[in-house]
């Protein structure tokens, strides 16, 4: 997919592009039998995977080891390959928004509808660098884009939030960045992000006098979160359609008829036949608008008696390809003359059936 300047007008829409890029395949080493239903995943990126979230067609998630292993419960044995981790959402607008589609109603019930989930901050600025080239003109946009999961305030110490939350968030910005780098057709060289935790993210609350806040960030979500926060410069390049700039009209087509058929369209003007094929030039005309070539035709004679066989088949036709209109002629021996024709490959005229 190629970044057009129409996707500018919703830059959300690039960002949730490369959300959909993320590579939640993970790699198995080796896989350890526990016990009691459980099994050790070892694999050397864990990437966003997280314990109380679910793998699709293996199990429940009970423990990670970052970048190490996954435990899960599981009722089948596992002997794996590879797999998929859960997917990545992607969410943008303002804090109240949201909230209304994300984290409240039905999928406030449970995390695993909603999350981990890639937040974009809505921004009011854009650096443009107007200049033309290749039909590319560089964007460059500020994202603020956080990498939010689930948190547990009540119960976990600052480890338990790093260990469980914080890490595999980090992980998922890493995978983020591989699109990026991925990309280069659509994204130019951009220096290294800031990364900022965010051990507490929510609950959303309006901060009254003389409250502790907690180290919770203030007006965001309604829910326990945990997450990363992702400042980065993104320098787009973004494609321009050729036949669409400003004040340029799109190429006009034409139609190339060879021997009165239709044989295809192109774009552009018909002076530029020459490279579809060199040879037409001499023998085509134009006619409104369309380039006509007639008379370019391959022929073939055979006399093996009594009959005499003339065939005709537009340029380029191979002898034992069909396409060949083939005349057979009779000469009596009062001078009469019997003409019939047949169609079908030259290599054939002996056996095709004459009418």
């Amino acid at each position: 997919m190629a970044i057009t300047q129409k996707d500018l007008a919703s830059p959300k829409d690039v960002i949730a592009y490369f959300v959909s890029k993320l590579n939640n395949w993970i790699n198995v080493a080796s896989v350890d039998d526990l016990g009691s239903n459980q099994w050790k995943i070892l694999t050397c990126n864990t990437k966003w995977a997280q314990k109380g979230f679910i793998i699709p067609d293996i199990g429940t998630i009970i423990d990670v080891d970052v970048n190490n292993s996954i435990t899960v419960e599981s009722e089948t044995e596992i002997s794996l390959e590879n797999f998929e981790l859960y997917p990545v959402k992607f969410v943008h607008g303002t804090a109240i928004q949201v909230n209304i589609e994300n984290f409240t109603g039905e999928n406030s019930l449970d995390p695993k509808l909603r999350l981990p989930v890639i937040y974009l901050r809505e921004f009011t600025e854009m650096t443009r660098q107007s200049q033309w080239s290749n039909n590319l003109i560089r964007i460059e946009i500020p994202l603020t884009l956080y990498f939010l999961t689930k948190g547990n305030h009540d119960s976990w110490k600052t480890s338990d939030a790093y260990n469980e939350a914080i890490y595999p968030m980090k992980n998922l910005v890493d995978e983020f960045q591989k699109v990026l780098y991925k990309e280069k057709g659509n994204v130019g060289n951009w220096t290294e992000d800031t990364l900022n935790f965010h051990p507490k993210f929510g609950v959303r609350y309006v901060k009254k006098q003389n409250t502790d806040s907690k180290g919770v960030e203030v007006n965001y979500f309604d829910d326990n979160l945990t997450g990363v926060e992702c400042n980065i410069n993104l320098p787009l390049k973004i494609d321009f359609c050729k036949s669409c700039k400003d004040g340029e009209p799109p190429l006009p087509k034409f139609t190339l008829f060879v021997n009165e058929e239709e044989f295809e369209t192109f774009e552009g003007g018909s002076g530029n036949l020459k490279v579809v094929n060199k040879n037409l030039g001499a023998v085509g005309e134009k006619e409104n608008s369309n380039f006509v070539v007639r008379n370019l035709f391959v022929r073939r004679h055979d006399y093996q008696e009594p009959y005499s066989y003339c065939g005709v088949a537009n340029d380029g036709t191979q002898e034992n390809s069909t396409g060949w209109k083939i005349t057979r002629i009779e000469i009596l021996a009062d001078a009469s003359v019997i003409v019939m024709e047949a169609t079908g490959k030259w290599t054939d005229r002996y056996i095709l059936n004459y009418e």
